[in-house]
């Protein structure tokens, strides 16, 4: 737990409870909490919500090592670059129905045949 919570930035602040804890802070400790379950897959609802930057590259380092061990995650977020840079599939969805669904991979190999 305590790993998890320097990671997140949250080690200073473990003996809060969490009601006195900032939106980004309370962000950051969900998201720690389901990683300490140790659970197949992790559903995270607009994940940046509140987070500066350097808060957000936590979040992000901790899902892709998270994505290391097996774990799945389904991100849902107007966050596109957060998403872009942390996950490898990106579903965009109008009204319930699946508009467009793009590889990540796909997208990296044609920047590069396009030397870009």
């Amino acid at each position: 737990a305590e790993d998890i919570l320097r990671k997140l930035g949250l080690i200073d602040l473990k003996r809060k409870h969490p009601a006195t804890l900032s939106g980004g802070q309370k962000q950051r400790l969900v998201l720690g909490v389901a990683m300490m379950r140790n659970v197949p897959m992790i559903i995270l609802d607009e994940p940046t919500s509140g987070l500066d930057f350097n808060s957000m590259e936590k979040v992000r380092t901790l899902i892709k090592e998270q994505q290391k061990n097996g774990t799945k995650f389904f991100i849902i977020s107007h966050d596109i670059e957060f998403v872009a840079r942390t996950c490898n599939r990106i579903l965009k969805l109008d009204r319930g129905e699946i508009t467009e669904d793009y590889y990540l991979k796909n997208i990296e190999d044609l920047l590069k045949s396009m030397n870009v």
